[in-house]
């Protein structure tokens, strides 16, 4: 249409640097040597799985956690990524992210999670994708998706899963074969979930 001006749903605009949340903080991660110590220091006592990018059981040292936070630094720079630690008390506890915007849609196309064990079952993960998802509204987010990986239908994700429902996300379906898991040599499929903007 002539003279016709598209403008996208979401503001493409720096992500902030602190977000405050319910008894915690989401900081923006810092390549230092001590935040990726501490970074080591959780991974060393989970087992998170992360599919497809730079995995989580690749860190085999601070150094490694180092390179991942430099990539993810990279992500957040081209906007296309945003990550956050998560901090309670001052210490760092885990992450939570959007992955994959799309700016022109609204749609988050991967928002995700991990809290270090330790402090599990303490509604850390569902105050924090309530902070971060609050923040996505905002810069004018019209839809996310939520995903729970899993690899067999009787071993699922529920922590994860109700993270997702107690956060008010509605399940969409099941993605198969969604994401690999190249040190077990296998594929995982996803339960979906979405939350659309009011």
């Amino acid at each position: 249409m002539r003279g016709s001006l598209y403008v996208p749903y979401m503001r493409k605009k720096p992500f902030k640097e602190i977000i405050i949340g319910d008894g915690l903080e989401l900081r923006r991660p810092v390549a230092s040597r001590t935040h990726s110590a501490a970074m080591f220091d959780v991974l060393q006592r989970n087992d998170f799985f992360y599919p497809w990018r730079f995995s989580l059981r690749d860190c085999k040292s601070p150094d490694d956690c180092l390179r991942l936070i430099i990539a993810r630094l990279a992500g957040i720079h081209a906007m296309t990524d945003d990550f956050y630690d998560i901090f309670v008390d001052n210490k760092y506890v885990g992450e939570v992210y959007a992955r994959d915007i799309n700016y022109k849609t609204g749609r988050i196309g991967n928002l995700g999670y991990f809290v270090d064990k330790d402090v599990a079952g303490c509604g850390i993960a569902s105050r924090a994708v309530s902070a971060l998802e609050s923040e996505l509204w905002t810069m004018g987010a019209r839809e996310i998706i939520l995903s729970c990986h899993f690899f067999d239908k009787n071993d699922r994700n529920w922590a994860s899963e109700k993270v997702a429902a107690k956060c008010g996300y509605e399940f969409i379906g099941i993605r198969k074969r969604a994401i690999y898991d190249k040190f077990g040599d296998r594929w995982a499929d996803e339960n979906q979930f979405m939350k659309k903007s009011r």
